[in-house]
């Protein structure tokens, strides 16, 4: 019931990050943490600043397995990742989540694991792994916290 209002709320007023908030709270105490982990990232989206969005977001992420971060919550977090009063331990769950998935940082270490350093040569003057290099939350989770993904570790 408490959720519904909410989602009429949130209709009514879209750009409200405290009714996000609110709802990722009712999601939770209903037993839905996917859904209460959308609701704290777009209540973060909307107030990227404020520490108990940072907080439930990092709560949830270390509840949830298999999440893919949007585009737009990677920067976001990458700046929590560096919030000495976070515990952002969860983000590394995110970037083992897209390890298993196939992406260009598996590919990469997947290739130094093999020792097939010519390969990774090419690859590197192609710009192959020009994404994973830039990627801002992969570099400050790698800073700030214990990885959790053994091919990443070895590389």
């Amino acid at each position: 019931m408490k959720t519904d209002r909410l989602l009429a709320a949130i209709d009514a007023n879209p750009n409200s990050p405290e009714l996000y908030r609110n709802l990722g709270t009712s999601h939770f105490n209903e037993g839905n943490p996917g859904e209460s982990l959308a609701a704290f990232l777009m209540a973060l989206a909307l107030a990227p600043g404020d520490h108990e969005n940072r907080q439930n977001a990092m709560r949830l992420l270390g509840m949830t397995s298999g999440y893919q971060v949007p585009g737009p919550i990677r920067a976001i977090l990458a700046e929590c990742a560096c919030d000495p009063d976070l515990d952002t331990q969860a983000l590394a769950s995110v970037i083992h989540s897209e390890f298993a998935n196939g992406s260009v940082a598996d590919l990469l270490t997947h290739d130094l694991m093999l020792a097939d350093r010519g390969k990774v040569r090419g690859d590197l003057a192609r710009g192959a792994y020009d994404t994973l290099f830039e990627d801002g939350l992969l570099k400050s989770v790698m800073t700030g916290a214990i990885l959790v993904t053994p091919l990443l570790e070895d590389a």
